[in-house]
């Protein structure tokens, strides 16, 4: 593979785990989220509850990038083992 290649792969990657962490931080509120858990559990220092936030929501982004990336892959395998030897591989495309 050459090296453009995997710098753009790397960089498709990256935009694919921004995706995915800024819809986690859009539909999971953390000024709300934070309310939620004062009120259940008690006060907290915000800065601690924001630390921990921002860890899972890393976490769980991370995550989902690599198991979206995991199955494209296992598709595109699947792909091309039901092509045949004569399929064309894709770095001559």
């Amino acid at each position: 593979m050459k090296p453009l290649s995997q710098v753009l792969i790397w960089y498709a990657e990256l935009t694919t785990l921004f995706i995915f962490y800024s819809v986690f931080c859009y539909f999971m509120p953390d000024l709300e989220i934070y309310g939620w858990y004062v009120e259940k559990y008690g006060y907290v220092m915000e800065e601690d509850f924001l630390d921990y936030y921002t860890l899972v929501l890393f976490t769980v982004a991370i995550l989902t990038t690599t198991l979206i990336i995991w199955i494209v892959a296992l598709l595109r395998q699947k792909r091309s083992k039901r092509m045949g030897k004569n399929a064309v591989p894709d770095s001559t495309r």
